[in-house]
């Protein structure tokens, strides 16, 4: 009698938590917060805010409008001078990024914009129909409808961020289309790097956007990336917090997954993402947006 009872109640506390992964686990924002101190910001950027956001895959979402209007009011909220987004903006074709989505997502607000770069889902490798739905044309219009938006897309290219008489470089690496098939592999060739940081002085403070976060390590060996931010992983929209970063699934897979991780004067933070893929759940791993306040530390 004891087994089939605790087989239900299992089952009940199971059917319990998918329910709530559907629905409150799906749309509950939270904010992270951390601060980076580094003793190479310059003292003009002392104090910047960056917010960074991921991973809406727009064709999965469930409500559009509602989902999409609670990030942009999330970031809104907490005044930054510049907006971060590390990729997947769409989950198959660029048409996902409609003109409704374009209008809500154009709404973000920073005295330094919203800068950009492309992930895996964005290269239109995942369309069933290629001859309807080319890779490259749908990474062109996500990319072209981005900047219709406002947004500025780096596309492995480094550009300044000027405050006052100071100076730092901002990087953004697109996800290359070539590795598809390796893009959960725990270590990947970095080879759009050289091309993206040709001629940027190591001297200024760098920060670098990226989708996969295997990237990081090879970006640190290169000299740059003080502060890295990717996404990709959403940990697998599964974590068990009881501690510190938790526990996933994604654990098993790559190296950082998600959160904050540090070596040296070199900070890389994974995004755990808005949205969802393959299904509309989240349990623990709930959407994110996260706050970076610079501070120069001596």
């Amino acid at each position: 009698v004891g087994l089939p009872r605790a087989g239900i109640a299992a089952g009940i506390c199971v059917a319990a938590l998918l329910i709530w992964g559907t629905t409150r686990g799906r749309t509950q924002i939270r904010v992270s917060r951390t601060e980076v101190c580094s003793e190479r910001i310059p003292a003009g950027f002392d104090g910047f805010r960056i917010v960074q956001f991921s991973d809406v895959h727009l064709g999965t979402l469930v409500c559009p409008e509602a989902e999409l209007s609670r990030i942009a009011d999330s970031i809104n909220s907490l005044h930054p001078d510049l907006v971060g987004f590390c990729g997947d903006l769409v989950n198959i074709r660029g048409s996902e990024l409609d003109a409704r989505a374009m209008r809500l997502l154009g709404g973000l607000r920073a005295p330094y914009g919203v800068v950009a770069v492309t992930g895996n889902h964005d290269a239109g490798v995942y369309s069933k129909d290629s001859i309807a739905h080319p890779a490259q044309a749908s990474l062109a219009e996500v990319v072209a409808r981005q900047r219709e938006m406002g947004w500025r897309v780096l596309e492995d290219t480094t550009v300044y961020l000027r405050r006052g008489a100071d100076s730092i470089s901002l990087t953004g690496l697109s996800f290359d289309p070539a590795l598809r098939e390796r893009r959960h592999d725990r270590d990947l060739p970095g080879t759009a790097i050289p091309k993206a940081y040709a001629g940027v002085p190591d001297s200024l403070y760098n920060i670098a956007l990226v989708h996969i976060p295997q990237l990081w390590e090879q970006i640190v060996e290169a000299g740059y990336g003080d502060l890295t931010l990717s996404g990709h992983v959403h940990s697998m929209q599964l974590k068990i917090r009881p501690w510190g970063r938790g526990w996933s699934p994604a654990k098993w897979i790559y190296k950082h997954w998600s959160g904050r991780y540090d070596t040296g004067r070199h900070t890389l933070y994974v995004n755990d993402g808005t949205g969802y893929v393959a299904y509309p759940m989240r349990l623990g791993a709930w959407p994110e947006v996260t706050l970076f306040t610079l501070k120069r530390c001596r």
